[in-house]
């Protein structure tokens, strides 16, 4: 029940690939999660960021929440199985725009049982 081990999961994927994202957010996952709390994390965490990037870009999976930049916007979305973007959001600030995608993410994961 730590905010910093759910946050923190890309990095923890990066160094033992045999766990599962699934498993991790269900082991980590606590009640008062909240897209507020992500965003105090990251603007106190800078390193978290490109995690989270480089974690969106090699998912395989057929629909999920994605964030991309482009130029000096963040687009975050979730892309369904039909590539249709649901729920986009355009952000000038990177710390927002990570933190909406990172706990929608969480949350996505932690929703499907």
């Amino acid at each position: 029940m730590s905010l910093e081990k759910l946050i923190n999961i890309p990095k923890e994927l990066n160094s033992n690939p045999n766990l599962s994202v699934y498993n991790l957010v269900k082991e980590y996952y606590f009640d008062a999660f909240s897209e507020l709390l992500v965003y105090d994390y990251l603007i106190k965490n800078h390193s978290i960021h490109n995690n989270w990037l480089l974690f969106c870009e090699d998912k395989r999976v057929d629909e999920g929440w994605t964030i991309e930049k482009n130029f000096f916007f963040y687009n975050v979305y979730y892309l369904n199985n039909r590539n249709n973007k649901l729920y986009f959001k355009r952000f000038t600030n990177k710390d927002k725009a990570f933190s909406y995608y990172i706990y929608n993410e969480i949350v996505s994961v932690y929703e499907n049982k």
